[in-house]
């Protein structure tokens, strides 16, 4: 039985590195991979869903909150706003979106002026992942 919380960004981290391809960003070189998943002696398994916390936001039909005594928290910007980033682009298929192009509106809806990363260091940031994510933090404030 495996009952480590993984995220989404585990899951792309995990594929990433089923695919020997590059991290898409620092969030999936930080996170574990979800090697415990992987067990080929195991015979049966259960898994719940569970909505992202965003989504509580919007009036989709969800299931009740599980952690209930935690906030939601609120969208940088409203639907209006995501809609005129992107419109133009083509959702209606997998990897029809320019990544670069939908990179770079998510990052100034989430980051604003903040400068997008434009070089990478080729650190290996999965060692002292604690180190790396407060020197970032302090480096973004």
């Amino acid at each position: 039985m495996v009952s480590e919380k993984y995220t989404t960004v585990n899951l792309l981290r995990t594929i990433e590195d089923i695919l020997n391809v590059d991290h898409v960003d620092v969030l999936t070189a930080s996170e574990k991979p979800m090697t415990k998943l992987f067990d080929l002696n195991q015979r049966e398994w259960t898994f719940d869903a569970v909505p992202s916390i965003y989504l509580y936001n919007t009036q989709l039909p969800l299931p009740p909150r599980f952690a209930k005594n935690k906030t939601i928290p609120k969208p940088t910007h409203d639907v209006a706003y995501w809609a005129h980033k992107t419109k133009g682009l083509d959702f209606t298929h997998e990897d029809n979106v320019n990544p670069d192009k939908f990179n770079r509106i998510v990052w100034e809806g989430l980051h604003g002026d903040k400068p997008y990363p434009t070089v990478r260091s080729g650190l290996d940031l999965r060692r002292n992942r604690s180190l790396v994510l407060k020197k970032a933090d302090v480096a973004s404030k």
